[in-house]
């Protein structure tokens, strides 16, 4: 009974693989330059409340134009 299990320890013990460290990932923008996560949420909120803050507020109304509209054809571009 001794031997078998001394035989599993030891093919067990073989099959063991030696522990490998995982790198830590660090985020990288498309220059490859490092980016730190805590820095842009700290932007962002700055950037909000730089607009929340502001006096001038505007809000788009859809379907509402001003724009002048004619009609032109090809002939009159050649």
């Amino acid at each position: 009974m001794k031997s078998s299990r001394k035989e599993f320890a030891l093919t067990t013990l073989y099959a063991l693989k030696p522990l490998t460290r995982t790198k830590l990932k660090v985020q990288k923008d498309f220059f490859g330059r490092v980016v730190s996560a805590s820095l842009k949420k700290e932007t962002t909120k700055a950037k909000t409340d730089d607009i929340v803050k502001s006096d001038v507020w505007y809000h788009f109304k859809e379907g509402y134009n001003n724009a002048v509209r004619k009609n032109v054809l090809m002939s009159d571009l050649y």
